[in-house]
């Protein structure tokens, strides 16, 4: 008999990413104290703006797993302290209840785009990096006259703008 190939342990959550999820709940608790304020004068709908808001700030700050875990709390906040029958998770009128589930959605798009956005600005980042080390290296052994270094750096400048534009 073959013996079948143990899964993989899942790795333990590091620091960092306990960080970002505590971040993103710290993001939600904010929108849900500005929508407190922002009921007092205005509809439930632009409470809503808030709590994206929020899960943009975490998007691009922490990635697409916490900006998910803030899209998902703020679905819940939003229904449980600004939807009718309040301070609960029931929803009494339908039209509200395809405004909640239209707001997750877009939440979860948000969360996406702007994750993606991140990682291409840090594969962006790299790329310059990497192409500043194939400037810097061939000037290890001694120097360069001041006109290659020009010409180097011209090509790297170029480089960075023709990968920006693909990105």
């Amino acid at each position: 008999d073959k013996a079948q190939p143990r899964p993989k342990a899942r790795k333990p959550l590091a620091r960092k990413d306990w960080l970002n999820y505590l971040f993103a709940l710290f993001a939600t608790a904010v929108a849900t104290a500005l929508g407190l304020l922002i009921a007092l004068w205005l509809p439930v709908a632009n409470i809503a703006v808030a709590y994206l808001l929020a899960v943009l700030v975490v998007a691009i700050r922490s990635g697409l797993r916490a900006a998910i875990l803030a899209s998902f709390a703020s679905f819940l906040l939003l229904n449980f302290f600004f939807v009718d029958p309040r301070w609960t998770f029931s929803i009494a009128n339908t039209h509200h209840v395809l405004t909640i589930v239209f707001f997750l959605i877009a939440a979860v798009i948000v969360s996406n785009l702007a994750s993606r956005s991140r990682a291409q600005v840090e594969a962006l980042r790299q790329f310059q990096r990497a192409a500043m080390f194939r400037v810097a290296v061939p000037d290890l052994p001694g120097r360069l006259p001041l006109m290659k270094v020009s010409d180097r750096l011209t090509d790297l400048a170029e480089l960075i703008v023709e990968e920006a534009l693909e990105l």
